[in-house]
């Protein structure tokens, strides 16, 4: 019963209005924003503009809601606006990820987000690797962490196995949604929405 309308639009256009008219005549509950860089904010001013927002909810999908500038842009607009995310300044660290977060914060003045997490983590996880493996050649690496478990900035074991498809090899972090409830919300403060 779920009903879908997909919108195509150019990265670099400099206004959606004419699609976002669209999206408004489909009366959605929800619109999950996947533009990237200048094209999310675009879609977050124009859908105020349009009037769908605040009545439809927006998800974005990733974390630049979480960036300082975010609130700069879109001020009062920005309430009610939910983004994905792999981490919250909420989420429990290990004593790595502690770490990490503290000299973050002390040299850029913010909580890391989760780009910079995950960056620490795969520098902790391959030298971990190499060192179980006694090497760096690939498939000594390779074993080592097929057969391996490993510490990143989460508590939750990182484990590398062999699967299907995607999931080949591959870590899947904690998927949270965060909600701004309140003008200049940081994500430490946000709502876990999900």
């Amino acid at each position: 019963g779920l009903e879908i309308q997909t919108i195509m639009f150019d990265r670099t256009t400099t206004d959606l209005l004419p699609q976002l008219l669209q999206v408004k005549a489909f009366k959605p509950d929800a619109i999950v924003n996947i533009g990237v860089g200048q094209p999310l904010d675009l879609i977050i001013t124009q859908a105020h503009t349009t009037g769908l927002l605040p009545g439809a909810q927006m998800v974005t999908s990733y974390d630049a809601p979480a960036r300082p500038q975010f609130w700069q842009l879109h001020g009062d607009k920005g309430v009610g606006i939910n983004f994905i995310a792999f981490y919250s300044p909420k989420s429990e660290l290990s004593d790595l990820g502690k770490e990490f977060a503290k000299r973050y914060q002390a040299k850029f003045n913010e909580p890391p987000v989760y780009a910079a997490l995950n960056g620490f983590a795969n520098a902790i996880v391959f030298a971990e690797a190499i060192k179980k493996a006694n090497s760096s050649e690939p498939k000594a690496m390779i074993k080592a962490l097929e057969e391996g478990s490993f510490t990143g900035w989460s508590t939750s074991t990182l484990t590398f196995p062999r699967a299907e498809g995607p999931l080949w090899h591959n870590w899947s972090p904690p998927l949270l949604v965060l909600r701004y409830a309140t003008k200049d919300q940081t994500p430490a403060t946000a709502e876990v929405a999900y």
